[in-house]
């Protein structure tokens, strides 16, 4: 349950958005407990988080994509913040002929 919400309801490295999220889940937790009569501990399960805290607002997206190979991650900053970069590349067979030339930008 734990890693469900560090994974898929909280970005920042610190504990701050992780403190909120939680305090949402155990409110409407404690809300449905008073309002449906339930019997506690009530186990909080992935499905109970799903439906306090809606559908999932981060993903993971790097590691997916750095698995595959030819793909590396960069860092984008721009005056109005940033964002990750996925850089892909392949190799194909190139046609005879095509040479390097020294003194040549291109590598």
């Amino acid at each position: 349950m734990l890693t469900t919400i560090t994974s898929e309801y909280t970005r920042e490295a610190g504990v701050r958005q992780l403190e909120r999220e939680l305090g949402k889940l155990l409110r409407k937790t404690a809300t449905r407990i008073v309002a449906n009569g339930l019997e506690t501990p009530v186990a909080v399960d992935v499905d109970l988080v799903r439906d306090a805290l809606g559908r999932q607002r981060f993903y993971q997206e790097s590691a997916e994509r750095t698995a595959v190979p030819g793909v590396a991650t960069g860092l984008a900053v721009t005056g109005t913040g940033g964002d990750v970069l996925f850089v892909e590349a392949t190799s194909m067979k190139g046609k005879d002929g095509l040479v390097h030339h020294r003194g040549s930008s291109v590598t």
